[in-house]
Formats: structure tokens, sequence, C-alpha cells
């Protein structure tokens, strides 16, 4: 066991890039958010004095049919000066048609020659619905078109940009592999009253009807494309010295988020010992990232100084907070004489450091339990109020919700066309339909363009291995 001194410490300034936006709103969480608007050479005519949003999104070019070649939207140039002259933050987009690696590397390659010496505040992101309308990119399977939209991200931040992707909701569930573009920030185009979209995203484009003439903007029909971002961009980009920018943070590298004034701890591989008194106001990092957690989350009730605390439980316990929003430890580690008073095992994963009775608010203990199955954790226990997780390097799984222990095989039940209940109401929400909880058609027919598009057996039948992809 390793004591904290061996950790690296981190003074300076963290933000977790991880995205929070999807479930989180879509459980009527509040979270800041910044209105932006999109432009490009359909907008005849622009003000930025009039502009009544946080920031635009300006398209810099677009690969032409036939040509196969970069252009230059023709507005780019004089909208780029109006607005970084007025002080608007400026994002851009990009309109693929890339086909291959070597067209990706074309389009990224000339996109870095254009804003090189320009002021990009906010995010860089591929559209790639375009390739719908290619030829050649209408014969790539998903797998390939998720690729070449993953090289594109990584050859933009490869060169120090933060480059994300916009696509329709409907275009990253049936034509993009989660698993590939997973770890990319997106951006949403979803015209409803909320974005149903249950993945991690950034930004959601609600609208291509906002009122152009109230952002001084003149425009077909006067209308105009509009956006909600739930990430302060512009801080994020700067503080980490992305795009180009200078950090405001003294040692600060790229991709180090600057976020608070904490001193954070890197975790450790294994279990480490902390005191609650010295450390518990700090937040640890994970790969140099902020995490949402702070060291005295994981004391013991008793009041007790020493923490033991497995840097794998925090690692977990990270992914729970950026997939379901605010996550709770009603207790982690348990000194063996609170453990026997609370009525713990003797050999409890508690008095280990490696366990946490979690709360993921305003989600059933049930789909965290879940979750946690698709990931492979050790030890999970399911409770009628929370979820217990642990990192032990067996298999243990256990249904206490009657309040009795019963010892199960897996969390995931078999489910199929005519299955009801709580189970089908989880595989619903994933497969972005209507939880009515109730196994039709349409939810067969989901179902099964999942599978495809994950690689498995396409027999509309949720078992282990597709419940496993829908809860990663």
């Amino acid at each position: 066991m390793e004591n904290v001194e061996n950790a690296k410490i981190i003074t300076f300034h963290i933000h977790s890039i991880h995205a929070e936006a999807a479930l989180f709103l879509m459980l009527g969480g509040e979270m800041d958010k910044y209105q932006i608007i999109d432009i490009s050479a359909c907008q005849s005519k622009v003000d930025p004095k009039k502009l009544n949003a946080d920031g635009v999104i300006l398209r810099i070019g677009y690969t032409g049919y036939g040509s196969n070649r970069p252009a230059l939207d023709t507005k780019f140039e004089e909208y780029y000066k109006a607005y970084h002259d007025a002080g608007i933050p400026i994002g851009i987009y990009y309109f693929t048609l890339a086909q291959s690696n070597e067209m990706v590397n074309m389009e990224t390659d000339w996109v870095i020659a254009q804003i090189k010496n320009k002021v990009i505040e906010l995010p860089i992101w591929v559209d790639c619905e375009g390739q719908s309308h290619s030829a050649g990119w209408t014969n790539l399977n998903d797998k390939v078109r998720s690729e070449l939209m993953a090289k594109w991200c990584d050859n933009m931040q490869a060169n120090g940009y933060y480059c994300g992707i916009y696509a329709s909701k409907s275009w990253f569930t049936s034509k993009l592999y989660k698993s590939v573009v997973g770890k990319y920030d997106k951006w949403v185009a979803q015209y409803y009253d909320r974005c149903t979209y249950v993945e991690p995203y950034g930004m959601w484009q609600y609208t291509s009807s906002e009122n152009a003439i109230s952002h001084g903007i003149t425009s077909d029909k006067n209308k105009v494309d509009a956006s909600w971002a739930y990430r302060d961009y512009k801080a994020l980009i700067r503080d980490a010295g992305l795009n180009h920018l200078d950090s405001k943070i003294p040692g600060v590298e790229g991709g180090k988020i600057p976020m608070s004034n904490y001193t954070y701890f890197e975790v450790l591989d294994g279990v480490a010992k902390y005191s609650k008194k010295q450390h518990g106001d700090c937040f640890f990092t994970i790969d140099g990232r902020a995490s949402n957690f702070q060291i005295k989350e994981f004391a013991c009730r008793d009041g007790s100084d020493e923490i033991l605390i497995d840097g794998e439980l925090v690692r977990r316990l990270q992914d729970l907070r950026d997939k379901f929003g605010v996550t709770t430890i009603n207790s982690a580690y348990r000194t063996p004489a609170w453990n026997a008073k609370v009525g713990g095992a003797p050999a409890s994963q508690h008095v280990q450091g490696r366990a946490s009775d979690t709360v993921c608010k305003g989600t059933s203990p049930l789909e965290v339990a879940m979750t946690a199955e698709a990931w492979g954790m050790g030890g999970i226990g399911l409770y009628s109020s929370f979820t217990h997780i642990d990192t032990r390097s067996g298999k243990a799984r256990w249904d206490n919700r009657s309040g009795k222990e019963v010892g199960v095989s897996t969390f995931f039940k078999i489910i199929r066309f005519g299955s009801v209940g709580e189970y089908v109401r989880i595989a619903q929400r994933k497969l972005g339909i209507k939880d009515d909880g109730a196994f039709g058609n349409q939810t067969k027919k989901k179902t099964i363009e999942f599978q495809r598009l994950h690689g498995l057996v396409q027999d509309g039948i949720i078992g282990s291995k597709t419940w496993t992809e829908l809860m990663r």
C-alpha cells in the first residue's frame, strides 16, 4: 500500500473535459449554457454589434463535390474579421467529404493552414453529414466512416486544437460507432424541445429557425441556426493553451484544463492512505484531468482521520459521474470498528478502501448496477436506494432490494419482443426511443439497428452482449 506522499501533487488549476450534459439534462438538471450562432455564406450580411449570443461558429470551408478539394467559404474572411474585431469568441466548422485517410489529411492540413494566424477561441468542428451525398461515401460501412471522423479529430488534436464532431442525433445513433467516436466532443443537431441523445455531448443545435434579425444577421427567411453550449469553451480552451492560445496558468501544458483554486492529487494505482485533516479538501485527478471527487468524500463516517482509497475505485466513480451526472458516495472507506458497528462483513471491501455505496441522481440503482456490469466491476450489490460497487479481483453479485441478500450471476436480463418492465424501459432509453416499458415492434427494430451498428448478431433480442454495448 502506498502513502499519499508518493502521489503526484498537482498545484495548478485543472478542469475535466468529460461531457456531462446528456443524461443530466434529460433528467431535469440545470447547467450553465451559452448560446452560439453558426454562420456561413448562406447569411448575406452580419452586424456583430447586434449579436445577442455568446459566440459564433463560422463555416471555414468545405470539400467540393466533384473536385474533392477544400474550398474556402466565400464569407469566412469577412465574417471572421468582423466578429474578431468586435471581440466575439469564434469557432469554426468544416464540411467534410473525406472518404479516405488521405482525404482526411488533406482537409485537416488545409484547415490548419487557414487558421494559423487566427484567434479561434471556440472549438473546431467537423461536419460529417455531407458525406451522405457523396457516392463514394455512401459505399463506406459505418465502422470506416467512424474511423475517418476519429482520424479527423486526432489530426487536429495532434496539432494542438480542440476538435469535435457535428452531426444530427439520428446520424450519431445510426451512422457512427460509439466505440470509435465516443471519446470526442459532440455537437448534436436535434430540432426539438430537448436533446434526447443519451451519450455525452458538449453542444446541442436546437433550431434552424432562430430569429436572424435579433442577432444582426441578414439571412434567407430571416432564420439562422442556434445552439446551446454546455461548457465554457472559451475559458476551457484558452486556459489549456489549446488552439495555440497562451494559457493563463504558468506551467499548464496542452490538455491540462484549469478550473478552480485547489490542490489536486493524481490517483495512484492500488490502495493508498490519505489523511482527512491534511488532504480532505483536495480533489483527485485522473490522468492529469480533474475528477469531481474530494478525498474527504471517501472518509469513514465515524470521523476518523485515516482514509484508504483504491485508485481504480476513483476512476470508476468518475466514469459514473461523467455518464449520469451528480454522483454521491454514501459510504466508502470504513474502519474495522465502524464496519462492525454497521453490520458489515468482516472481510468487507469497504475496510480495504475498495468499495463505495453509490447514488447517481435521477438514475435507478438497477441502471447503475447494469452499467457496472458492462464495465466488468468486481463486486456489485443492488439495493433499493443505492448501488454497491467495488474493485475486488474476483466477481460477486447480489440483490438486496427486498432487504434480504440474494446472490445473482448477472444484472443483465434477457428481454425480447413481448417483454415488459424496467429492463425494457432502460433499453428503450439507451436506444433513444419512448420508454413505455413494452418491447414492441419499434423496440425490436431499433435493437436490430443497434446490433448491426455494433457488429452483433441481429436477432432483436437483448442478451448479455447487446446489454454490454448498450450500457457501456
